[in-house]
């Protein structure tokens, strides 16, 4: 089955089920998206070492499902530890920059969030998903 296939063939089982009468369904369903559901999002680096202030650089890499088209986007940026704008740059759809730590940093470290926009082109539909990446502390 290819992937655009997914939502329709999903609306023809519900529909079906309940013209069977299965018990109790739900007046309407709601829209699926088999791709977003079922893709993830990962960084090259979920660490950021050496613990010395510099920019380094993190790239974002999709997995979908082998017949879903997927397009994702990195779309904000937010960071711990009294991080700032000049912290983190968004270089590309599926990259960044973020700095590594400093000897003064917290004893906890820094974590960043990546917020990504997710869109299912067969559907439409959009989902956002966010990434971790942290960054420890000089003792670290």
């Amino acid at each position: 089955m290819l992937c655009e296939d997914g939502s329709a063939e999903l609306l023809r089982l519900r529909q079906n089920g309940v013209s069977r009468g299965v018990p109790n369904p739900p007046a309407s369903f709601g829209a699926y998206s088999f791709a977003l559901v079922n893709s993830t999002v990962a960084a090259s680096r979920t660490s950021l070492t050496p613990v010395n202030g510099s920019m380094v650089p993190v790239t974002l890499s999709l997995s979908a499902p082998d017949t879903c088209n997927v397009n994702c986007t990195l779309t904000a940026v937010g960071g711990s530890d009294g991080a700032t704008a000049a912290d983190w740059q968004i270089t590309g759809p599926m990259s960044a920059n973020l700095r590594a730590a400093t000897s003064g940093s917290s004893p906890m470290g820094r974590v960043y969030k990546l917020a990504m926009m997710c869109t299912d082109p067969a559907t439409s539909m959009s989902a956002n998903k966010v990434l971790t990446v942290s960054v420890p502390n000089a003792g670290n």
